[in-house]
């Protein structure tokens, strides 16, 4: 997964993608406020979006699980609530 939201550019050897030949996936940012407003009146129900959630302790196991494409999002949970 590729994600950067630089103003500036950096130089990239392309080369080791392309003879390991490695996927790799973009993520865009999309409108902030509109989201955070969306969120904020409950237009959105991003519970239906989390397949699992995980204690942070188990982060090894949050990122073996998102390596399962069945899994749309998993939640870390930081706090013990």
């Amino acid at each position: 997964m590729l994600k950067s939201t630089c103003a500036h550019g950096a130089p990239l050897n392309l080369a080791p993608v392309v003879v390991n030949e490695i996927t790799v996936l973009g993520s865009r940012c999309g409108p902030f406020a509109d989201a955070l407003d969306a969120l904020a009146r409950k237009q959105i129900d991003v519970s239906a979006m989390v397949s699992r959630a995980f204690r942070i302790e188990r982060g090894v196991e949050a990122l073996a699980a998102a390596a399962d494409p069945a899994h749309l999002k998993l939640l870390l949970k930081i706090n013990p609530r």
